[in-house]
Parts: structure tokens; C-alpha cells; sequence
């Protein structure tokens, strides 16, 4: 009788991790693929990714964090980008993948490596999705996450 129950507690803690993260874990796996592309790619010149947080969907919220380098200063910082589920209207590539959302809709906070904290509004959010190409099956994919979630994104352009 135990391993019953234990059973069916793992099956709807798994059920309900897979329904409720499908939008995050799509796109996990899409900066993990990222990471592996950029450690491999011998033509790589920018600076690596730093991931501090990878995506986490909370209250509705996508954020993801990373750390980079400040092109004047050369001092890293920390960047925080957030945005509503229910303010992103479509998703892009334009070098970079791109969600784009309502004006102002994504929040991005900086933190400076003396702790200085910024914050601003922009209307594009970041997925840090760059070394792949042509890989237009990525906005399918990511399309299709949404959807499952209960939201409608298009897919506006794609170039390389």
C-alpha cells in the first residue's frame, strides 16, 4: 500500500511540474544548448554567457539573470530581466532570440560591481539565444510551450 501512494505522489508532483514548467524548462534547455554551443564554437569572440539564475517562471513572472561585462569598464555586473507571461506578444531573431512585448512591459535590473542597483523599462526581452543558426524550429518550439500554457506568441521574423 506505501509504494501505491508513493507512486501516485510522485506521478502528480511530476504531472504537475511538467504542466506548470513547460515554458520554463523549453527554454532551460534552449540555454544550456546555448552554454554547450558557445564553449564548443572555436569562432566564438564575445564574451561566454554567465548564467546566475537560468529562467524561473514565479507569479506569472519569467526572469532570468546573467552576468556581463560592462563594454566601457570592463567591470562585470549582474543584469535581471522580467517580464508578465501575458505581456509578450512575440518572439524573434535578429542575431539574438528576442521576445517582444508590450512598451515598457520588461523590467531589467542592474546590479554594478560596487552593489548599485538600476532598473529600467524596455519592450524586448532577451533570451541570450545567439550562436545557433538557422533554427527556426526554436521559435516552433517555443511557440508551442506557450501554447500549452495558455498563451499566444507569433513568430514575427527570423534572421540569422
Amino acid at each position: 500500500m506505501k509504494k501505491i501512494i508513493i507512486f501516485f505522489i510522485f506521478m502528480s508532483v511530476n504531472v504537475f511540474s511538467q504542466k506548470q514548467n513547460e515554458i520554463e524548462k523549453r527554454l532551460n534547455i534552449e540555454l544550456n544548448k546555448e552554454l554547450k554551443l558557445q564553449k564548443e564554437a572555436s569562432y566564438f569572440e564575445a564574451d561566454t554567457l554567465i548564467v546566475v539564475e537560468p529562467y524561473k517562471i514565479e507569479n506569472n513572472i519569467l526572469s532570468v539573470t546573467v552576468k556581463k561585462r560592462s563594454y566601457y569598464t570592463k567591470e562585470f555586473y549582474l543584469e535581471k530581466q522580467e517580464i508578465d507571461l501575458d505581456k509578450i506578444t512575440s518572439i524573434i531573431k535578429d542575431i539574438n532570440v528576442i521576445f517582444e512585448t508590450d512598451n515598457d512591459a520588461v523590467k531589467i535590473t542592474q546590479t554594478d560591481f560596487e552593489g548599485k542597483i538600476t532598473t529600467r523599462n524596455f519592450n524586448l526581452f532577451f533570451l541570450h539565444l545567439s550562436t545557433e543558426k538557422n533554427n527556426e524550429f526554436l521559435a516552433k518550439n517555443i511557440i508551442k510551450a506557450f501554447k500549452k500554457e495558455g498563451y499566444t506568441i507569433e513568430n514575427r521574423f527570423w534572421f540569422d
